[in-house]
């Protein structure tokens, strides 16, 4: 699909890969194996996340239901936008036993799911010129919403959470895998469409919150 999420905005979106050719499951889904950890479901999505770390890199696979009887598997290195491939869902299955399926192999590989308590929380703010904003600082709080969570999403590194408006700040919260890459991912996203002025983004270091850029930036940042 050219978008993991239904879009709210006419925002420039990370270009996903380009889908190789559907291909039928190649495994025999209708047998017993030993229960694993629930397909996260998001919304009325099912989808499957699976990491392998080294010191050098991480890389990704996950899984998700692309409706019209596919499901859609996309693998690449963290923070790149990888490869995807369509799969066709056999008869009389459903897109979370094809997702299963699939994933046998990057799990004998060492893939495995990352807890989202295990993800690091990256917030990305922007001011607004009064304390609760307007339609217009809601309307780039959707499109700042989508664009994170498709260039997180397109280099396998998390998700966008939501965000909110009020107290003079837009802001839009982030969970995800490495901190460092996706700072960088989220300076070139905002960058491309034109919204990297005035933007602040902070990791959230459960103490305290830590500001990654702009780099030498010197005011405060708050939630509240």
């Amino acid at each position: 699909p050219s978008s993991r999420v239904p879009l709210r905005s006419s925002a420039t979106l990370v270009a996903p890969p380009a889908p190789e050719k559907v291909m039928p499951i190649d495994c025999d889904v209708g047998d017993s194996r030993v229960t694993r950890k629930p397909i996260l479901e998001l919304a009325t999505q099912v989808m499957l996340k699976l990491y392998k770390r080294s010191e050098s890199e991480t890389l990704y696979w996950e899984a998700w239901d692309a409706g019209n009887g596919e499901v859609t598997v996309h693998w690449g290195r963290l923070g790149e936008t990888g490869r995807n491939q369509r799969i066709q869902i056999p008869q009389g299955e459903t897109a979370e036993t094809t997702i299963d399926c699939k994933s046998q192999d990057p799990r004998a590989n060492a893939y495995e799911e990352i807890d989202i308590d295990d993800h690091a929380q990256i917030i990305v703010q922007f001011k607004t010129e009064d304390e609760w904003g307007d339609t217009s600082d809601l309307d780039k709080r959707y499109s700042i919403e989508d664009i994170l969570n498709e260039c997180l999403g397109w280099t396998g590194n998390g998700h966008c959470d939501g965000g909110d408006i009020g107290s003079g700040t837009i802001n839009a919260f982030c969970f995800v895998v490495d901190p460092n890459v996706a700072k960088n991912t989220i300076v070139g996203a905002l960058k491309e469409n034109g919204l990297l002025d005035g933007a602040v983004i902070a990791l959230d270091t459960e103490d305290d919150y830590e500001v990654v850029w702009p780099e030498g930036f010197d005011g405060t940042f708050s939630l509240l």
